[in-house]
């Protein structure tokens, strides 16, 4: 099959089944769009229009906060179609809008060099060119060899600065912005989290390349796959699938027992059922296991067999990191970079070749450990 064009939003669904892909993004099936969905274009509209105003035509000032509420106003009517602001819809994205601007009272940090741009690049692949189109919300430029493009989310779950790298959109996002700005040697791009504050990472122009080459390879297996035989694949997303009342596939799942698919009154039958169960399995382990720690205290064992099993009484050293000395160690551009001071992310940054041994041997006085509690771990004997 051969894409008049391609986005990551498509070479996502092209990934995880070929049958949606080709109805969502070949033949172009209508799809329903939902209420959360809703709030987030009425709040992107909000934003969009007003950064516009401030700082591209200068038609109004950062604090002439009204207009930025008339515009959320425009965009929710345009959106909902329904001039009805008392609802909860109304309140969520209103709510958005409004820590949004909190967040950013003094006006943003760079120079803003686009709003809402759609635009595309060019994939070279064997039957030609083919247009990968991006919408982001916002460009800035930081200064003259770095820029920032800025996506807007209203999700209620967040995201970690690591997995940004691991997403195919802000890596499209990055490279789009590499492309427009060759001399460009570094791409940030920040997920704002309007729930939870921004969140960003950089590429690297070899990051960039990279991600070009992996939309080329996207775009050759989609390419390669036969119109009349596409795959049918269950994966997560199947229940929000637009083909899902006829998917053969799913519906064999299903009458398996598998959770793809399934109602949502079903999910949270099936969800509050089994957590019951965890919850009784977790207190019965943690009875066992306080038996056989007071066993073993009581011997002064560390290891001793019982019957078939060995068991094994230990203690599980924790790093816990000082959070705010850290970051004041290494600055505020790691910080971003990094995001929270995790010890994961701690790890990866003593490793990384960015910090002088000054620094690292400071952060590893911001590190204590302490011990858990004594458990207990039981394995069958083996016999070699």
């Amino acid at each position: 099959m051969i894409p008049k064009s391609l986005s990551a939003s498509s070479i996502l669904v092209s990934e995880s089944c070929m049958a949606r892909w080709k109805v969502e993004n070949f033949l172009k099936t209508p799809q329903q769009s939902s209420e959360p969905a809703g709030i987030g274009t009425s709040v992107h509209f909000a934003l969009e229009h007003f950064v516009r105003d401030v700082y591209l035509e200068e038609k109004i000032k950062w604090d002439e906060v009204k207009h930025l509420k008339a515009y959320y106003d425009i965009g929710y009517v345009d959106t909902f179609n329904s001039a009805d602001f008392d609802t909860d819809a109304y309140r969520d994205g209103a709510a958005l809008v409004a820590k949004w601007y909190d967040q950013n009272k003094e006006g943003l940090p760079n120079k803003v060099l686009t709003c809402e741009v759609k635009e595309n690049f060019e994939i070279k692949t064997s039957v030609g060119m083919i247009p990968f189109n991006f919408i982001w919300d916002r460009a800035d430029q930081i200064d003259d060899e770095t820029y920032e493009v800025v996506d807007y989310k209203s999700l209620r779950a967040s995201v970690r600065p690591d997995e940004l790298k691991e997403k195919i959109q802000p890596r499209a996002y990055a490279l789009a912005a590499q492309i427009k700005w060759p001399h460009a040697q570094k791409i940030w791009v920040t997920f704002d989290m309007l729930r939870y504050g921004p969140v960003g990472t950089v590429f690297t122009r070899d990051e960039n390349a990279s991600t070009y080459r992996y939309l080329r390879r996207s775009a050759e297996r989609i390419i390669a796959a036969d119109e009349d035989t596409v795959e049918e694949t269950i994966n997560a997303e199947c229940k929000w699938c637009i083909r899902k009342t006829q998917c053969e596939t799913l519906q064999a799942s299903i009458a398996g027992g598998t959770v793809h698919g399934l109602g949502i009154e079903e999910l949270a039958e099936r969800k509050e059922r089994i957590s019951n169960q965890v919850l009784a399995l977790k207190y019965a382990e943690e009875e066992l296991d306080k038996a056989l720690v007071t066993y073993a205290e009581k011997e002064e064992l560390f290891e001793f067999e019982a019957g078939e099993f060995q068991v094994n009484i230990t203690s599980r050293a924790m790093r816990k990191p000082n959070s705010n000395a850290i970051i004041k160690i290494i600055g505020p551009e790691l910080s971003s970079k990094y995001g929270n001071m995790t010890m994961t992310n701690i790890d990866k940054l003593m490793r990384s070749g960015e910090l002088n041994d000054d620094q690292v041997k400071r952060i590893q006085n911001e590190v204590n450990v302490t011990y858990s509690s004594p458990s207990a771990k039981v394995k069958k004997k083996q016999e070699f």
